[in-house]
């Protein structure tokens, strides 16, 4: 019993080394435009891919399915509206503050907020060929 997950994944996901996730156990990693072949311990699974945090939905699986891994439309939307708003925060901050470590300080929670609201954002979809 095998499915076949191909990595489909937009210039925004190049690069991007995705783990495969089986009934919550990582199992195998795969790179941008690549194929894997799965074998399945059971019937059905269920499936799912995450990379440094950032996840995927979870896709029940039958032996022979052919399974696409994509970046949702909204998660570049999303990157770069975010990727502004941080920008304009550190100018802000650049301005408002006259310290240099009362601005590092505050870049540093700054940034620690954006990355963390980026994983909140399931980034990747797999769906059924």
């Amino acid at each position: 019993m095998t499915i076949t997950v191909i990595n489909h994944t937009n210039w925004l996901g190049n690069g991007s080394i995705l783990t495969i996730k089986l009934n919550g156990k990582k199992i195998v990693k795969i790179n941008p435009e690549q194929r894997s072949r799965i074998n399945l311990p059971q019937e059905p699974a269920t499936l799912s891919v995450s990379q440094l945090g950032s996840k995927s939905n979870h896709l029940e699986v039958q032996d022979g399915e052919i399974i696409e891994i994509t970046i949702k439309k909204v998660t570049s939307k999303i990157f770069f509206s975010s990727l502004l708003t941080f920008n304009i925060l550190i100018f802000l901050t650049n301005m408002f503050f006259p310290t240099i470590s009362s601005k590092m300080a505050t870049i540093s929670i700054l940034g620690v907020i954006y990355i963390s609201l980026l994983f909140q954002v399931k980034w990747y979809q797999l769906k059924k060929l």
